[in-house]
């Protein structure tokens, strides 16, 4: 649009345009305008004007094509529109024009079709038609026919004119693709969103947002999943996904799947792994957002894991009084959150193992000859550790290490009158050529000292 509030002669602004068919006024303004000869001269085409409510002078010499011109209400001959229109413009501002039956179907208008959803069936939309201010029937005025209209993708309406009509208009709608499911998981890495394969989609776009957050695109990809790495542990997320079909350049949108919440928990970290007095003691790192932990055991490298506990969200330890000694072991862990009744599970922590060694029960008797130690037979023994130190200190050395056909040992390197503190360990090799060494918790201590 351009001003033409300054504007005073209009004279053959547009004569000589023989193809003009459609012309918008609208933004014209001719207040100022006082010469307007032959502004539409050999428009003889000229059968639609778009008319504003600053069209407030009209000349008539302007020679606006001759007819009895309408717009939908009100019919005017061109003196008549000339001498009326002015005063009444913010009344008649619109489309006026001069109907010449049968009515072209480029003039007509069309309201946008809705995207529709591919069914694999043909999809027969209606339009709506309207011509000047009149809703057009279908069947008197018009008829409908469709091509491409079933795969994602454009489809069109062929809007074939009718009795008073002619031609035919083309509208196009799109068909897009179907919603894909969707399942959340999480998974060590971060927050794994899954789904289905939907018919005519050549890639996917995935969403997050946060609980009353807004909706953003965290990624595309022509896979059927994907991990959302940038999960926090503890914080509540909300995705979603659709389709997306490409005709040449245009990216034609899918159906959104429903959205799916989940709160991510993040994988646990295993700290620790040691023979308590009483069990297997396992240690981790406590996760942020979590209902509690669950701690499961798998005995021996065939068996199958089951659950051995279940624990609050305050806890980052867990002793596995259930273990026998010289048995081998296998542990994971994960954290959990329960919320009205459903539980989201978080992903295991890295598998353990461990041999449970139980605790020896050390005695001591001193003697003239030394201090005579004597402990139980532990099942899974390599070796046994003895260790001593002198009534004070705060350290232990390893003074004997003996195979496990040993349960006893007398220290004869032990001081006449030097109280000592004894205590056992069991050691359990693997093979070779990679041993792995296990050992039990410490023995109770035990003094003894050598009579002067």
């Amino acid at each position: 649009a351009f001003d033409t509030s300054k504007v005073y002669n209009m004279a053959h602004m547009f004569a000589g345009c023989t193809n003009l068919e459609v012309l918008d006024l609208s933004n014209f303004d001719t207040h100022s305008v006082t010469s307007m000869p032959d502004m539409f001269a050999y428009c003889d085409r000229l059968d639609m004007v778009i008319l504003g409510e600053k069209f407030t002078v009209w000349k008539d010499e302007a020679y606006l094509p001759e007819g009895n011109w309408t717009n939908g209400t009100l019919t005017m001959t061109n003196q008549q529109l000339y001498d009326t229109y002015p005063s009444h413009a913010e009344e008649y501002a619109g489309v006026w024009t001069i109907p010449m039956y049968p009515v072209h179907m480029s003039h007509v208008q069309t309201e946008p079709v809705a995207d529709q959803v591919y069914t694999g069936n043909p999809i027969n939309p209606t339009v709506v038609v309207r011509y000047l201010n009149k809703t057009l029937s279908r069947g008197v005025d018009y008829t409908l026919s469709y091509d491409n209209n079933i795969e994602p993708g454009f489809a069109i309406i062929n809007v074939q004119g009718y009795g008073d009509y002619t031609g035919t208009k083309i509208v196009k709608f799109r068909i897009v693709t179907k919603a894909p499911s969707v399942t959340l998981s999480n998974v060590s890495a971060g927050v794994k969103v899954s789904w289905n394969s939907v018919h005519g989609a050549d890639e996917y776009r995935v969403y997050r947002r946060e609980p009353g957050g807004t909706w953003k695109s965290v990624k595309y990809t022509t896979s059927l999943s994907y991990t959302d790495t940038k999960a926090e542990s503890g914080k509540d997320y909300e995705y979603r996904v659709r389709g997306v079909h490409k005709e040449g350049n245009t990216n034609i949108l899918g159906k959104y799947s429903g959205a799916k919440a989940i709160r991510y928990i993040a994988k646990v970290s295993i700290t620790g792994k040691t023979n308590a007095d009483t069990g297997v003691k396992l240690l981790w790192s406590k996760l942020p957002g979590v209902t509690g932990y669950q701690v499961y055991r798998k005995d021996g490298e065939d068996g199958s894991y089951k659950r051995l506990a279940s624990l609050g969200s305050s806890k980052k330890e867990y002793i596995d009084t259930s273990a026998e000694s010289g048995a081998k072991y296998y542990y994971k862990v994960r954290g959990y959150y329960t919320d009205s009744g459903n539980t989201v599970y978080g992903a295991f922590s890295e598998i353990v193992d461990r041999i449970f060694l139980a605790q020896p029960t050390l005695r001591s008797t001193s003697t003239s000859a030394g201090v005579k130690l004597t402990w139980n037979k532990i099942e899974g023994t390599t070796y046994y550790y003895i260790f001593r130190k002198v009534q004070g200190e705060s350290s232990y050395e390893r003074i004997k290490v003996l195979s496990n056909k040993y349960t006893t040992y007398t220290d004869k390197t032990a001081e006449k009158g030097v109280v000592y503190y004894y205590r056992v360990r069991v050691c359990h090799k693997t093979a070779d050529p990679d041993p792995v060494f296990y050992l039990s918790a410490y023995s109770a201590a035990k003094s003894g000292k050598v009579p002067e």
